[in-house]
């Protein structure tokens, strides 16, 4: 039987097929980040969910990013990020950490 999967597992075991990680990269993948967003939710650790996002913008940009600032998960750093990756100024400056990095290099800068 060379070159067939075999999917057979033991009771022990999870197959790939229902591992939610597994199922949130394939629905990315498949072009449904606002569904691999809704499972990773549902299903993933919050300690998941800032490389969920990273996936989901790596395949669809700012669509991906829209779609994972959805997730309940992401640290404050990671919303700033993504919504860098957004253009969403007002919001990004408002984060304490980021907010104020950015207006202490303005500052020094001169601007």
């Amino acid at each position: 039987m060379r070159g067939r999967l075999d999917w057979r597992c033991p009771a022990q075991a999870l197959p790939l097929a229902r591992h939610a990680g597994v199922r949130v990269l394939c629905l990315a993948a498949a072009g449904d980040s606002a569904a691999a967003v809704q499972l990773a939710n549902e299903a993933l650790p919050a300690a998941h969910h800032a490389a969920v996002a990273a996936f989901v913008c790596s395949l669809h940009g700012k669509r991906g990013a829209q779609a994972a600032l959805l997730l309940t998960g992401l640290r404050l750093v990671d919303q700033a990020r993504l919504r860098l990756e957004l253009h969403h100024w007002v919001q990004v400056r408002a984060h304490p950490s980021v907010g104020a990095a950015a207006t202490t290099r303005s500052q020094a800068s001169g601007a």
